[in-house]
């Protein structure tokens, strides 16, 4: 990730950072389907923690079967082993102990609690640091301040993470450009509010409609592309 992509992510609508780190995730996405599948690594660490619900799904609905079929299958017959297993330690673990070390040996013998969270998630995460860490570095240059000033701004998570990066210089700087989305749209939601009242319900409706939308939006991040839409690349094939 360059200057330049932070420039042309601030140039567009909504969050920047949401936009970079869900480029990233997507070619994330596209990789783990190609190569990552079926790597030895990949999969000791899908065991020790496995993909969260979304980007299962997501998967899920690319179409592609093989890939897929090969990783869960792998999957499956190593937890299948380790449940086994521990259900045989388990039988053997009850004998006329005292309860004590009934319960001491049970709990030695429990399967391991994960460890790893969903590997997309992560690159997600990753992405979202550094492009908050790029966009902090670069408020010094005059063509990325003039972007971000331009910008709709940030969402209030990214914003923070940029914040924790910043000196104080560049943390005024960011406190400043943050403050006008918020004024607008605690201005439309008061007009909004203003206008559900019976005596000036007849007004007509402005952008106020949709500034609910751009409060999620602002307070907890851009919406990310639903399961069905997250591939578009991907062509379907079984």
């Amino acid at each position: 990730m360059e200057k330049w992509q932070i420039i042309g992510a601030l140039r567009q609508s909504g969050c920047a950072i949401c936009r970079l780190a869900e480029e990233d995730e997507a070619r994330h996405l596209y990789w783990f389907l190609d190569e990552e599948y079926y790597l030895a690594s990949t999969l000791e660490d899908l065991l020790d923690g496995g993909l969260c619900n979304r980007h299962a799904w997501v998967l899920a609905d690319s179409g592609r079967v093989y890939q897929q079929s090969a990783m869960y299958q792998w999957l499956a017959q190593e937890t299948q082993s380790g449940l086994a297993r521990y259900l045989v330690h388990l039988k053997a673990a009850e004998r006329p102990w005292p309860w004590w070390a009934f319960y001491k040996k049970r709990k030695a013998l429990a399967p391991p609690n994960p460890t790893k969270s969903c590997p997309i998630c992560d690159t997600y995460d990753a992405s979202a640091a550094y492009a908050a860490h790029l966009l902090v570095t670069c408020l010094g240059d005059p063509e990325t301040l003039e972007a971000f000033r331009a910008s709709p701004g940030i969402c209030l998570p990214h914003f923070r993470l940029a914040l924790k990066q910043a000196n104080p210089r560049q943390a005024e700087v960011l406190l400043a450009e943050e403050l006008v989305p918020l004024r607008a749209l605690g201005a439309n939601l008061a007009e909004y509010l203003r206008k559900t009242d019976y005596r000036y319900v007849h007004e007509p409706k402005g952008e106020e409609r949709h500034a609910w939308r751009r409060a999620a939006a602002l307070f907890s991040g851009e919406r990310r592309a639903p399961a069905a839409d997250a591939l578009p690349w991907i062509r379907r094939v079984t």
